[in-house]
């Protein structure tokens, strides 16, 4: 599994805003940021039956990550809505 990492403060990172609390990867941001990340202690799967709340409460970012590491092809989704049912209708496929 990756290493994930927390935003700690609001912040913008190239054209991305980011909130406090985010879970991105260094995918998602370019470099590590250590006035505005730290590394992760919360591991994100899917594996329990919380799913789709867990899926829900995800960022954009998130839910790419997770679905990279589930080995599913997003296509065109860029929208959050349009990440979340493509998600959700790879795992109801499985």
């Amino acid at each position: 599994m990756k290493q994930m990492y927390e935003i700690t403060k609001n912040c913008r990172i190239g054209n991305k805003e980011y909130k406090t609390g985010d879970i991105v990867s260094l995918k998602d941001t370019g470099a590590f940021y250590a006035s505005v990340m730290k590394v992760s202690t919360t591991i994100q799967t899917a594996e329990s039956a919380d799913d789709e709340v867990s899926l829900e409460k995800m960022t954009v970012a998130q839910l790419k990550e997770y679905a990279e590491q589930k080995e599913i092809d997003l296509g065109e989704a860029t929208k959050k809505a349009d990440i979340l049912k493509t998600i959700q209708t790879a795992e109801s496929a499985e």
